[in-house]
């Protein structure tokens, strides 16, 4: 069976490499600081410390395994962005198509797998489109402008 590529925008791609650098060297250091002074407390069957610390060696470990699957199956997405009007109330907003993985709506990053994203892909400055909501609700906007980011 294939492995999915992960489809990421060249500056996700390169934060994530920050965030692996510094899981790796600073907070992989704190996690082992942690765990050894929980270790000087005595019995670890019963060290709430260490039973922490090595919960939170655990999630640093499976966030750098899927840092790493994003690193060796990627696939870099142009970083578009548009500026549509949602017709029905006439309100402006402007948005940057991502993948999945970097996708914030609070921070206007759509993911291109999202039911407005997949309406809009390939669309031509003036053109009205619909789709349909998550809650179900038939939603036509019209795209205002559009670009690639460099």
């Amino acid at each position: 069976m294939a492995q999915r590529l992960h489809q990421i925008t060249a500056q996700g791609l390169e934060e994530l490499r920050k965030e692996k650098e510094h899981i790796l060297t600073v907070e992989i250091e704190a996690n082992k600081a942690a765990i050894q002074e929980a270790r000087a407390l005595g019995d670890l069957s019963e060290n709430a410390e260490y039973s922490a610390a090595k919960e939170i060696q655990s999630q640093l470990n499976n966030r750098l395994a899927e840092i790493e699957d994003i690193l060796k199956n990627h696939e870099i997405i142009a970083e578009e962005w548009y500026t549509i009007r949602y017709d029905e109330l006439g309100v402006q907003k402007s948005i940057q198509l991502v993948g999945v993985l970097e996708a914030d709506p609070e921070e206007n990053k759509i993911s291109k797998e999202s039911p407005i994203g997949k309406a809009i892909q390939g669309c031509k400055v003036g053109e009205t489109v619909y789709f349909t909501s998550g809650s179900g609700k038939k939603i036509s906007v019209t795209i205002v402008e559009k670009g690639k980011i460099k």
